[in-house]
Parts: structure tokens; C-alpha cells; sequence
């Protein structure tokens, strides 16, 4: 994507500039390709992004990447009964302030004042979100209630960066990480496609980018298995990234639990 389809698309994402994560940091819009040139929406945080910045202490990047559609879907049916009743298809981004996810839970920040009409009693409004959340409560300005995501995980496991990501949407992340690897091995000049331009290699400023140059030096079978969809079901992009990936091509395998492709 070039600057303005990003920016275009961070546009249609209604969480934009108001997701964190449990560390405090940002999620922002991220965007992936599927088969059939299929755009996929993410919020990822910061640090797993490019330029993304580790936390401090931290030598390893922490965070999570949610599927936007699901989440946005998610969050929509569980708070739409806050909404005042008129109006045409009303939404509920309008009204949040800020959400934060951290492990199985959202915590979500309304503007009581774009629930109700001036004046209203706020007890309703009270009332409405205990059927949501029985801990909600008004904070001065603000309704706060917490929902449980865990309807939404869809079996992954607490370790996993991929968050409420189903399997079309977890194939099409582990192809643009593979995508991603061989551009930032361009533009170092380490390309093992462009062997020619070797001598020019300069290395990676951050380790996001570290991380993920690895990738494009799997076995070519593995490569080929990202792009294509084929690769085992399960296998998430902490797995890709982890630091105990085997040099070897074969021990790649045993590793990621795939077989050798004749």
C-alpha cells in the first residue's frame, strides 16, 4: 500500500486513535492481503508495527494484533443497546472514547452525553449497561463497563500475539509477514534473490525489523507454504518470530510441524 491507501483505510476504521492495549500502547490500523487480493483490517500495537518502539526494559516486543472486523463487529452488537432508540442504523463508535484490551477482556470508555439527551437521568443509562456489564459504572462524564471477549477468541491460546483472528484471517497474516520480510531484506541489499547487491548490506536499525528478516531465510517449502495458505493449522505469527527457529531447514520443520514438500 502506498501513504494514501494506508491513510484511506485507517479511515475506515472506527477504533482508530482510541485502542490500546493492556501495556498503554496504541493500536493502530494495519492491513493485510488474502486470497483473491482480499483486504484484511487489523489493530496492532505499536510495537509490533515498523518504528515501533519496545517498552521500557523490555527486550522482546509485547502487544497483539485483533482482527478490526471482528472486533468492531463484537463491540457494535454487545454495547447497541446503549443507543438511544431514533435514528437511522446508529452506531456505537460515535460514543467511545476509549477501549482497552488486555488478555480476554475489553474495557470500554463512553461519553454519557452521546447516550442520553441533556438532562436525562442517567440512572436509565446505569441500568441499560449492568445488563451488559453488572460492575458498569458512571465515572463524572463517562459510562465504563467491561466486556468479556472470550466469545470471540475462537480457541487461541492466552500466548498468542493473534487475537480473535479466524483461520482465512490468520493465513493472510502469515503471508504479509513473509511479504514484509523480503521487502525489509531489499532494502538492506540481503536478498538471497538479489545476491548481486550483497556488498551494499547495511543492518537493521530495530528490532521489529530483526525479528522478521528471519522469515524470508525459511526454507523455501515453508516460504511457499505462507503464500499459498498450505502451512499447518495453528501455527501464528509468534511461532514465525520465535528465537528458537532452528537454522537448519529441516529443523524448520520439525519445528513449525511441516513436512518436506516433495
Amino acid at each position: 500500500y502506498d501513504f494514501v491507501n494506508r491513510r484511506t483505510h485507517s479511515a475506515t476504521c472506527p477504533l482508530h486513535n482510541k485502542i490500546f492495549d493492556a501495556h498503554g500502547q496504541p493500536m493502530r490500523p494495519s492491513f493485510g492481503y488474502g486470497r483473491g487480493k482480499k483486504i484484511y483490517r487489523y489493530y496492532v500495537s505499536d510495537t509490533l508495527l515498523p518504528l515501533g518502539r519496545l517498552k521500557a526494559g523490555s527486550t522482546t516486543p509485547l502487544g497483539d494484533r485483533l482482527s478490526a472486523e471482528r472486533t468492531e463487529r463484537f463491540v457494535q452488537s454487545q454495547l447497541a443497546s446503549l443507543l438511544p432508540p431514533n435514528g437511522p442504523e446508529p452506531e456505537i463508535f460515535g460514543a467511545i472514547k476509549r477501549v482497552t484490551f488486555s488478555a480476554t477482556t475489553l474495557t470500554v470508555i463512553l461519553d454519557i452525553a452521546a447516550l442520553i439527551e441533556p438532562n436525562a437521568c442517567r440512572d436509565t443509562l446505569l441500568d441499560k449497561a449492568k445488563k451488559i456489564d453488572l460492575a458498569a459504572k458512571i465515572e463524572d462524564d463517562d459510562l465504563v463497563l467491561s466486556l468479556d471477549a472470550c466469545a470471540v477468541r475462537r480457541g487461541k491460546t492466552l500466548r498468542s500475539k493473534d487475537r480473535f483472528l479466524d483461520e482465512p484471517e490468520q493465513r493472510a497474516a502469515l503471508a504479509e509477514l513473509l511479504r514484509t520480510s523480503h521487502r525489509k531484506l531489499k532494502e538492506l541489499n540481503a536478498s538471497p534473490l538479489h545476491p548481486e547487491m550483497h556488498e551494499h548490506m547495511s543492518t537493521p536499525i530495530n528490532e521489529w525489523t530483526r525479528e522478521r528478516l528471519a522469515i524470508g531465510l525459511l526454507a523455501p517449502d515453508i516460504q511457499k507454504a505462507l503464500l499459498t495458505g498450505t502451512a499447518p493449522l495453528g501455527l501464528d505469527a509468534e511461532k514465525l518470530l520465535s528465537r528458537d527457529m532452528p537454522l537448519d531447514w529441516e529443523g524448520q520443520r520439525k519445528f513449525l510441524g511441516m513436512k518436506h514438500a516433495a
